[in-house]
Protein backbone atom coordinates (compact mmCIF):
# COMPACT_ATOMS: atom_id res chain seq x y z
CA UNK A 1 0.00 0.00 0.00
CA UNK A 2 1.86 3.05 -0.89
CA UNK A 3 -1.11 5.28 -0.63
CA UNK A 4 0.38 7.21 1.87
CA UNK A 5 4.04 8.39 2.49
CA UNK A 6 5.81 9.85 4.65
CA UNK A 7 6.98 12.95 4.03
CA UNK A 8 10.02 14.84 5.33
CA UNK A 9 9.93 18.66 6.12
CA UNK A 10 13.23 20.95 6.60
CA UNK A 11 12.28 22.41 9.67
CA UNK A 12 14.82 24.25 11.52
CA UNK A 13 15.11 24.57 15.36
CA UNK A 14 13.70 27.70 16.61
CA UNK A 15 17.08 29.46 18.67
CA UNK A 16 16.57 30.07 21.84
CA UNK A 17 18.43 32.32 24.09
CA UNK A 18 21.09 31.17 26.39
CA UNK A 19 19.44 33.32 29.08
CA UNK A 20 16.70 32.18 31.30
CA UNK A 21 13.27 32.85 30.55
CA UNK A 22 11.58 36.23 31.05
CA UNK A 23 8.54 36.18 34.25
CA UNK A 24 5.51 37.47 33.13
CA UNK A 25 2.82 38.32 35.96
CA UNK A 26 0.16 35.75 35.15
CA UNK A 27 1.89 33.39 32.76
CA UNK A 28 3.30 30.19 33.73
CA UNK A 29 6.65 29.99 34.56
CA UNK A 30 9.67 27.35 34.22
CA UNK A 31 9.61 24.41 37.27
CA UNK A 32 12.72 25.47 39.82
CA UNK A 33 13.05 21.81 40.20
CA UNK A 34 13.61 20.46 36.56
CA UNK A 35 13.16 23.32 34.23
CA UNK A 36 10.03 21.66 32.25
CA UNK A 37 7.21 24.65 31.75
CA UNK A 38 5.11 24.60 34.72
CA UNK A 39 1.12 24.72 35.42
CA UNK A 40 -0.33 28.20 36.68
CA UNK A 41 -2.97 26.86 39.19
CA UNK A 42 -3.93 30.54 40.37
CA UNK A 43 -3.36 34.04 40.78
CA UNK A 44 -3.72 35.90 44.00
CA UNK A 45 -4.94 39.35 42.72
CA UNK A 46 -5.11 40.45 46.82
CA UNK A 47 -1.94 39.03 47.98
CA UNK A 48 -0.49 38.99 43.90
CA UNK A 49 1.04 35.83 44.29
CA UNK A 50 1.03 33.27 41.24
CA UNK A 51 0.49 29.44 42.29
CA UNK A 52 1.91 26.72 40.15
CA UNK A 53 3.12 23.36 39.97
CA UNK A 54 4.51 21.01 37.41
CA UNK A 55 2.84 18.02 36.00
CA UNK A 56 5.99 16.58 35.72
CA UNK A 57 7.82 16.03 38.83
CA UNK A 58 4.62 17.42 40.63
CA UNK A 59 6.70 20.27 42.25
CA UNK A 60 4.84 23.06 43.77
CA UNK A 61 6.57 26.92 43.97
CA UNK A 62 4.77 30.63 44.44
CA UNK A 63 5.90 33.35 42.51
CA UNK A 64 4.92 37.05 43.62
CA UNK A 65 4.93 39.85 41.50
CA UNK A 66 7.67 41.53 43.55
CA UNK A 67 9.72 38.60 42.50
CA UNK A 68 9.20 39.29 38.85
CA UNK A 69 9.56 42.75 39.09
CA UNK A 70 13.04 42.40 40.84
CA UNK A 71 13.70 39.91 38.26
CA UNK A 72 13.03 42.07 35.33
CA UNK A 73 15.11 45.15 36.85
CA UNK A 74 18.29 42.64 36.94
CA UNK A 75 17.26 41.79 33.39
CA UNK A 76 17.30 45.01 32.11
CA UNK A 77 20.63 45.80 34.12
CA UNK A 78 22.62 43.69 32.21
Amino acid sequence: MGMFKKVKHDVEAPVVEASAPALVWGMPSRCPACSKPGYLDRVDLVDKVMYQHCPWCMTGWETTEAEILAARSVHARR
